[in-house]
C-alpha cells in the first residue's frame, strides 16, 4: 500500500525554524550573560562555596607597670568547635565527646545553640580544654565528624597583685551583645571585648587585628586542606599598655589592707600619675574568665562588704578638712580676710542653741590664717566661712573640679555632690536650712560627698587629671 507524502506547509516550517532560532539565540545570550558579562560575580560566589576563611585570633596587648613588669598576660587555651553542616550525627558526636572528655552533654547542647551562626561556621562547644581531653578527642577523631579544636588566647593574671578594680575585665561576645552594641562588623561570637576598667577604656589599642587563613572545601563543606590560591594573613597582636602603677607599692598596700574596708590612692604630686590604687575588699581579677562557679559568684554578690564596688571611683565620702584650704583661698581672693588677722579658739563655738566643736578639746588659743591652716583649726574656719555665701563657696569648689567628672581613665565614676543654695532648697526646702549648715561645709560634712579620687586630683601642682597611663 502506498503512503502519502508528509508535506509540511512552507509557512509552518518557517515559523518552527524561527522559534528554534530564537530559542538558540536566547540560550547563547544567556550563556554570554552568565559566562562573560557576570563572570566575576559568579566566580566570586563559586569561590565562596569552594574556599572557607578561618579567622586567627590576635593576642590582646599586655598590661604592664611603670617599670615594664607584667600585670596582665595571655596564655593559650583550646576551644572545641563543631561545624553543623559537616556533622553527620550530632547526638552521636556529643556522646563520644562527653564520654571521652567528661564534659556534660547538656553543656555541649547549650553552647551549640548559643554559638550557632550558620551551617558552615564553627560553633563553640567548650573551652579551656586540657591536653588530656585533646588527646582523647584525637583518639576518636575518625568517629567524629565536623568536630575541630583551635587555640585561643585567654587573659592570665600572674597574681602578684589583684588591682581588679583598675584592670577591669573582658567579656565574651555573644549574640545578644552583638545586637545590643552593633558589633557585627568588628567582632565574632566568642571574641573577647574589654568590659570594665583599663580593658574597656583602651579596648581599641589592646584588641589587635585578627588574621585569616583559607582552606578548600568540597561540595559537602568538608575541609580538603589549605588553599594555595590565597595567602595566609597573620594576626597582629594588640599594643602593650604601660601604666603608671608600681607593682611593689600596689602589692604592699593590698597586703596591708587585706580583710579591711578601705581605699588608698597614691599619686605623684608633680605629674598626677597614679602609683597605686587599692579598694578593699576586692575580688580575684580572673573572676570573669569563666572559671567561677555559681556558688562562688553567689558568695560575691551577696557579700555585705560589696567587693565588686570600686570605692576609688564610686565610693562617696565627706572630704574632711581638705576643703578648709579652698575656704581660705576664696576669702583671700575676695579680700575678706586679713593674713595677720587672729581669732581665738576656745575649743567650742556657739551659734544660736547649737555648739560646734574643734577637734582639739581645749582649743588652740589665738590663731592667724597660717596657723589655722597648719593646725586645721575648726573654730577659726567657723568664723571665717560666714563671710561667704553658700553659692560663693560652692563656686570656688567647682573651680577646683569638685562636683564634676574627673576624667580618670577607668570607664566610669561617680560625680559627687557640692551643695549650693538650689541644692539645699530642694533637699530641705527654702527655710529648712540655715547658717549652721554653712559652718559644717567649712570643713566638710554629710552634705558634701566626693570620691577619694577628687582629693588626689586636688593636690597635683600642675592641676592635671591623675591618670593611669
Amino acid at each position: 500500500m502506498l503512503k502519502a507524502a508528509n508535506l509540511i506547509p512552507q509557512k509552518r516550517l518557517i515559523v518552527v525554524c524561527g522559534v528554534v532560532v530564537i530559542l538558540m539565540l536566547s540560550l547563547i545570550f544567556r550563556f554570554f550573560y552568565l559566562q562573560v558579562y557576570y563572570h566575576e560575580t559568579y566566580k566570586q560566589k563559586a569561590e565562596v562555596n569552594r574556599i572557607r576563611a578561618i579567622p586567627l585570633n590576635a593576642s590582646r596587648g599586655l598590661i604592664l607597670d611603670r617599670n615594664g613588669e607584667i600585670i596582665v598576660d595571655n596564655y593559650p587555651t583550646y576551644v572545641l568547635t563543631a561545624i553543623p553542616g559537616e556533622m553527620i550525627d550530632k547526638h552521636k558526636n556529643f556522646q563520644i565527646i562527653s564520654k571521652s572528655t567528661g564534659i556534660d552533654i547538656s553543656l555541649l547542647e547549650t553552647n551549640y545553640k548559643k554559638y550557632y551562626r550558620g551551617k558552615f561556621l564553627p560553633a563553640r562547644l567548650a573551652k579551656d580544654l586540657t591536653f588530656d581531653q585533646l588527646s582523647r578527642i584525637e583518639e576518636h577523631k575518625q568517629e567524629l565528624t565536623g568536630i575541630n579544636y583551635m587555640q585561643f588566647p585567654e587573659r592570665y593574671f600572674p597574681r602578684k597583685i589583684n588591682a581588679a578594680h583598675i584592670l577591669g575585665y573582658v567579656k565574651e561576645v555573644d549574640q545578644a551583645l552583638i545586637k545590643e552594641l552593633d558589633l557585627k562588623d568588628n567582632y565574632l561570637y566568642g571574641d573577647l571585648i574589654g568590659w570594665r576598667g583599663l580593658e574597656k577604656v583602651y579596648e581599641e589599642s589592646l584588641r589587635g587585628e585578627k588574621g585569616v587563613y583559607f582552606v578548600e572545601v568540597d561540595a559537602y563543606g568538608r575541609e580538603m586542606g589549605q588553599s594555595p590560591d590565597y595567602k595566609k594573613e597573620n594576626p597582629i597582636p594588640g599594643k602593650d599598655l604601660q601604666t603608671s602603677l608600681l607593682i611593689s607599692l600596689q602589692q604592699m598596700l593590698e597586703n596591708l589592707l587585706d580583710g579591711k574596708r578601705a581605699v588608698v590612692l597614691v599619686s605623684s604630686p608633680k605629674t598626677g600619675a597614679m602609683l597605686a590604687m587599692v579598694s578593699k575588699p576586692d575580688y580575684s581579677p580572673d573572676l570573669f574568665i569563666g572559671a567561677t562557679t555559681v556558688n562562688e559568684w553567689q558568695d560575691i554578690i551577696s557579700n555585705q562588704d560589696k567587693p565588686l564596688l570600686n570605692r576609688m571611683t564610686h565610693g562617696l565620702y565627706p572630704p574632711g578638712s581638705t576643703l578648709k584650704m579652698i575656704t581660705a583661698m576664696t576669702l583671700m581672693e575676695k579680700g575678706k580676710v586679713n593674713y595677720s588677722e587672729t581669732i581665738y579658739c576656745s575649743g567650742i563655738y556657739e551659734l544660736g542653741d547649737r555648739h560646734f566643736r574643734c577637734w582639739k578639746e581645749g582649743g588652740h588659743g589665738k590663731m592667724d590664717l597660717e596657723q589655722a591652716v597648719t593646725q586645721s583649726c575648726n573654730i577659726y574656719f567657723y568664723h571665717l566661712v560666714q563671710r561667704l555665701t553658700l553659692d560663693e563657696w560652692a563656686e570656688a569648689c567647682k573651680s577646683f573640679g569638685f562636683g564634676e567628672m574627673t576624667g580618670i581613665d577607668l570607664a566610669s565614676e561617680a560625680k559627687g555632690v557640692i551643695p549650693n543654695s538650689t541644692f539645699m532648697n530642694k533637699l530641705y526646702g527654702r527655710w529648712g536650712w540655715s547658717k549652721g549648715h554653712l559652718l559644717n561645709l567649712a570643713y566638710s560634712s554629710y552634705s558634701i560627698v566626693l570620691t577619694l579620687y577628687y582629693s588626689i586630683r586636688y593636690y597635683p601642682t600642675n592641676r592635671s587629671t591623675p591618670l593611669l597611663l
